[in-house]
């Protein structure tokens, strides 16, 4: 097996959160490699540039203004779009406005006792809110957070309201040239004999001070060494079983590390994109966002503020998994009934006016196995146990290591990057 020359740092994923890291060790002079089991980088951020306007696969917003990615959005100019907060609701009396939405869903989650961690349905069923102002909250905690609502955890829905609040969550914003600029910002710099593409992990044998990747790359087995190790898979590969594509064993084990990720789940979200010939949602005036309870899509959103022939479809958590696996076609046909009960027009009507669509299934790709995480109930410290460092030798980071309530964003997995990066320059010139 041959062995690659030792570096400084050896960083797991070339996601955001392993971009920002290996960024900030090359700013303090420390080497590091990026070994990326997909043939590109940019992990769950996937931006088709085929169409006029940047199709996101992957993540599309930027939730409210957190400070970091803001502070680099603003060096790279990159340019920013912020999105209507107009929201439609669907019900028995068709489309209608719902300028109340936000409140509604703060009059719920207001409610729920930090101290008393249960599942966030078992909350809704207790909670002095109308039928109507239920149906929206877990609509919008099942869809935004990707969760079962009869697993996530309800303090942590608290946490994560908190956090939005601090950082203005209720905008919404999109980078005019999709998120695939802020992955080609953050590798500007890095020279392709440091990034290994289409080299997958299986196993890491470490000891204090120094680790050792064995992986499958396109050339053969091959060795990486070095003294310190970034981790920054998501966590549906974390939890991968032994032997399973993508999975990652480490020798010796990390058990606190596994009880952590046991108490984590990752979240399933079904997103299909469509292009049509035209917009025929107009008729009910500018809007963002449409909370249609279907049981297909649930929620759909256009590209506003831009004049665009595209309308996302979005399910999350239960409502994902019933769609999970199907080939996308098959999806598409599920999508037109939901619109076709949203909007009032017929089946064929719509399917003639699809000209394309897009879609990635996560759920089904090895290297990330879902969406995003969340806390279940009991996991609410589970992310900062799995953020801690192992004897100073291996970092964990990505958004499933967030514990301050903003876990599934990119600034979560961005924060993470850095933070587990300055770690280790921190104790680099303990030496």
């Amino acid at each position: 097996m041959q062995s690659e020359e030792m570096t400084d740092v050896l960083i797991i994923g070339a996601g955001v959160a392993g971009l920002a890291a290996w960024r900030e060790l090359y700013s303090a002079g420390l080497t590091s490699v990026i070994l990326e089991a997909r043939d590109r980088i940019g992990g769950r951020i996937l931006t088709d540039r085929s169409t006029t306007s940047p199709i996101e696969l992957g993540a599309e917003f930027v939730h409210g203004k957190p400070q970091a990615l803001w502070s680099i959005l603003k060096k790279a100019r990159l340019q920013v779009n912020e999105c209507s907060d107009t929201r439609l609701v669907s019900g028995e009396g068709g489309l209608r406005r719902c300028p109340g939405y936000w409140k509604i869903i703060e009059k719920v989650n207001k409610q729920i006792d930090p101290s008393r961690e249960i599942a966030y349905d078992q909350f809704l069923a207790a909670v002095d809110a109308l039928p109507f102002e239920k149906l929206v909250a877990k609509s919008y905690v099942e869809g935004f957070n990707a969760a079962r609502a009869e697993m996530i955890s309800a303090s942590a829905i608290a946490i994560g309201d908190r956090a939005s609040a601090e950082i203005d969550g209720q905008r919404q914003f999109r980078l005019s040239g999709g998120y695939g600029s802020l992955v080609d910002w953050l590798a500007a710099d890095l020279q392709s004999n440091r990034l290994y593409l289409r080299t997958s992990v299986g196993e890491i044998r470490w000891r204090r001070g120094h680790v050792e990747a064995m992986a499958d790359t396109p050339g053969g087995d091959i060795i990486f060494s070095a003294v310190r190790l970034i981790v920054t898979v998501p966590l549906g590969v974390l939890q991968a079983p032994p032997g399973a594509p993508g999975a990652i064993q480490f020798v010796p084990s990390l058990q606190q590390k596994e009880a952590a990720v046991r108490r984590l789940e990752m979240g399933h979200a079904v997103k299909l994109v469509i292009c049509f010939s035209e917009r025929f949602w107009e008729t009910n005036g500018r809007f963002t966002f449409v909370i249609s309870f279907d049981r297909e899509m649930p929620v759909w959103w256009t590209q506003e503020p831009l004049a665009s022939n595209v309308l996302t479809g979005w399910a999350g958590g239960s409502a994902a998994e019933k769609l999970i696996g199907l080939p996308p076609e098959d999806l598409l046909d599920r999508a037109i009934q939901s619109l076709a009960r949203v909007f009032g027009k017929p089946n064929g009507w719509l399917r003639e006016r699809v000209d394309t669509i897009h879609y990635h299934d996560w759920s089904h790709d090895p290297f990330s196995r879902g969406a995003y995480s969340y806390p279940k109930v009991g996991g609410l410290e589970a992310a900062e146990a799995l953020a801690k460092p192992v004897n100073d030798t291996i970092f964990f980071a990505g958004e499933a290591t967030d514990f301050r309530g903003a876990n599934g964003t990119v600034h979560a997995a961005l924060d993470s990057g850095i933070s587990a990066a300055r770690r280790i320059v921190v104790a680099w010139h303990r030496k």
